[in-house]
């Protein structure tokens, strides 16, 4: 099957010059290909060997780009709510600010 062919091509053409989002893309256009053909998600999972999880992923993804997004949130500091007063007081003294 054509999905079977591009997977074992994908994961065998020179691994090592492969660049992450290269294999990415490789594999969104797989998984959606395969899609297009009429197989399920656990089918595609199955025929190409990656974990049914991953092949959801690549399913939810709607580009490429989707794939390779940095998945850490950035979740609030302490400072944050003082940052602009800090930026002021900074600005003001020209970084030199006295002990209280």
């Amino acid at each position: 099957m054509v999905c079977r062919d591009r997977a074992e091509a994908a994961d065998t053409a020179a691994p090592q010059a492969l660049l992450v989002a290269e294999r990415a893309r490789a594999h969104h256009t797989l998984d959606h290909d395969c899609l297009a053909q009429g197989m399920s998600l656990p089918g595609i999972a199955h025929h190409v060997g990656w974990g049914r999880h991953t092949v959801q992923r690549y399913a939810r993804a709607a580009g490429r780009q989707d794939m390779v997004k940095d998945r850490r949130r950035q979740l609030p500091g302490n400072l944050d709510p003082f940052k602009p007063y800090l930026a002021d007081r900074w600005a003001e003294t020209d970084g030199h600010i006295p002990p209280p």
